[in-house]
């Protein structure tokens, strides 16, 4: 028995010319007559044969099939088109990466850029900042030190003027009859001033030691012992005897006395304590001591603080009469009716307009 396959052409009955619908047609017509499907009713041994058949029309058709030039040039021409879309997309796929890495990169260098631009804009910025900051803070010195030169000279000429002006008293005024404590001022920021009262028995008139128009104070009553035994351009040099009371109080300066005190600190620290606890003798003493430097120096706007019906005249004279027995009871209801705020606002005013006329003497 032969063990060389069967001719395709024979199996399929078509000539060696045979065009691919040829091979189609021959195939499906054998397929008609041998598929096993048709010979349902056949015996096991037509069955087989069927099948045997089905096998070799069907391994016939697919040698024949690449067999044929027309189809190999065909699937040639498709495997080659197959490969060049496949390498287009793979290219355009390269490209597509290629753009895109292209376009990351230069967004990053771009951000870089933006990033380094807006650092180069803040550190122009901050230095513009800073050099503006820089000449503002050198105008304000330079005018802060014009201010304090214009200042030292106004007090100066106004200390040249002080010197050049004549005394407040007439000569025959200071007298034998003539007297003078030294009083304190304590202002509400808590500093002390010092200074001399003079007064002329038989006169209202109270005199201050001054500088011109101004209230001279010292810090301390060495200081104002000091210029008083030193200095020679003051009142209390013409006094009868004044070259006793220059060595006297050459040994021991002059300290106020307890009454003698004006302080302002302690009158606004009492305001916060009920009526009931305000101690007269302070107050007392601070509406004087306005009232005679307001009219020493004539200053109308201290004055108008301690005036009649002004709050802190009402207050003077409610303590004063609120140790008596009738009138003191009624004083003291009234006290309780007093604002506190406002006289507080009045003393502050009091003690604010006192500092504006004193000239604080300074040592050498």
């Amino acid at each position: 028995m032969s063990s060389d396959p069967p001719d395709p052409y024979v199996v399929l009955g078509v000539s060696p010319g045979a065009s691919l619908e040829d091979l189609k047609r021959a195939r499906r017509i054998l397929a008609m007559k041998w598929h096993p499907d048709r010979g349902w009713a056949d015996s096991g041994t037509d069955r087989l044969e069927r099948d045997r058949q089905m096998k070799l029309i069907n391994a016939a058709y697919q040698e024949l099939s690449r067999r044929d030039p027309v189809r190999e040039a065909a699937r040639a021409r498709s495997e080659q088109a197959e490969r060049e879309r496949e390498a287009r997309e793979r290219e355009a796929r390269e490209r597509a990466a290629a753009d895109t890495a292209a376009r990351e990169r230069a967004d990053r260098e771009r951000r870089a850029r933006e990033r380094a631009e807006e650092a180069a804009r803040e550190r122009a910025e901050r230095e513009r900042r800073e050099r503006a900051e820089g000449a503002r803070r050198e105008r304000e010195r330079a005018e802060r030190e014009r201010a304090e030169n214009e200042r030292v000279q106004r007090e100066r000429a106004r200390a040249e003027r002080d010197a050049r002006q004549p005394s407040r008293f007439a000569a025959e005024t200071l007298s034998e009859r003539t007297t003078f404590r030294p009083v304190g001022l304590v202002f509400p920021s808590g500093r002390e001033g010092f200074t001399i009262r003079i007064c002329v028995d038989g006169d209202d008139d109270v005199i201050f030691l001054a500088r011109g128009r101004r209230l001279l104070l010292f810090d301390s009553p060495g200081s104002m012992a000091t210029f008083l035994v030193t200095d020679y351009n003051h009142d209390l040099t013409r006094l009868p005897a004044w070259k006793d009371i220059r060595t006297s109080m050459a040994q021991s300066p002059p300290v106020p006395d307890v009454d003698d005190y004006a302080d302002f600190e302690f009158i606004l620290q009492s305001l916060h304590a009920a009526p009931a606890e305000w101690v007269p003798e302070p107050f007392l003493v601070c509406r004087d001591m306005v009232l005679e430097i307001g009219t020493a120096f004539d200053h109308r706007r201290l004055l108008e603080l301690v005036g009649p019906g002004t709050p802190i005249d009402r207050l003077d004279d409610l303590l004063r009469a609120v140790e008596t027995p009738l009138p003191g009871w009624r004083s003291r209801r009234q006290l309780r009716k007093l604002d506190a705020n406002q006289l507080g606002m009045h003393w502050r005013l009091a003690a604010s307009r006192l500092r504006s006329i004193a000239h604080w003497h300074a040592l050498p």
